[in-house]
């Protein structure tokens, strides 16, 4: 059909994805300790979107795969999901989660955040290769952004899993100086992800304020 002739694809595209796929409040009353620590407590995000888990969990991963799985089953149609992060900066500070990560950095609203897209990709990579069993022809999504825009140091992701790039760079832009920065560094860590991974789409979000 056209949608396969012009290299297109069934999907659905919920950057923010477990909000959408289940019920957070009632996940987190029956397993708390799947989610992540932050500031030394285990405990939901302001909301069911801003909620993170602890990604190196052994049952967390199984979760997330069962979740996928169920939803490919009921819609065999969709050829690619998402396995997205709550949205914010909640993520966990477990000892288990932090071995991963690789240093570095983001800014963001004048505050220093981790770099974490290794430790994110080791994740996905582990749903992606379980998901494969069951579902060989199916794709998972997930997306570069804020802590996870940095390519990562050391993992790639695996040949089912695509990445949404999406351009997050926060600041003031007093000049057209500032402004050419934001865009070439960009443009820059949009060119490394592609020779890092299969990129399904960019994404350019109005992620700027003028003084």
């Amino acid at each position: 059909d056209l949608l396969t002739r012009c290299g297109g694809f069934l999907a659905y595209l919920w950057p923010h994805s477990v909000p959408h796929l289940t019920d957070m409040e009632k996940l987190c009353h029956e397993h708390p300790d799947w989610l992540a620590l932050v500031n030394g407590k285990r405990r939901m995000g302001s909301t069911p979107l801003h909620t993170n888990f602890c990604t190196t969990d052994p049952a967390v991963i199984e979760f997330t795969v069962r979740l996928l799985s169920d939803a490919f089953k009921a819609q065999p149609e969709v050829e690619l999901l998402p396995v997205g992060p709550g949205d914010g900066t909640g993520f966990c500070e477990c000892d288990r989660c932090r071995a991963l990560d690789t240093g570095g950095s983001w800014m963001y609203l004048g505050h220093a955040y981790p770099i974490l897209s290794d430790r994110w990709l080791t994740f996905v990579n582990a749903v992606a290769e379980k998901l494969a069993i069951s579902h060989p022809d199916k794709k998972i999504y997930t997306l570069a952004y804020h802590q996870t825009l940095t390519p990562p140091a050391k993992v790639r992701p695996r040949e089912t899993v695509m990445i949404m790039v999406v351009n997050s760079i926060w600041t003031k832009i007093s000049s057209k100086k500032s402004s050419d920065l934001v865009s070439s560094t960009f443009s820059l860590l949009m060119l490394i992800w592609c020779f890092a991974a299969s990129v399904l789409r960019i994404s350019c979000r109005l992620a700027a304020a003028r003084d």
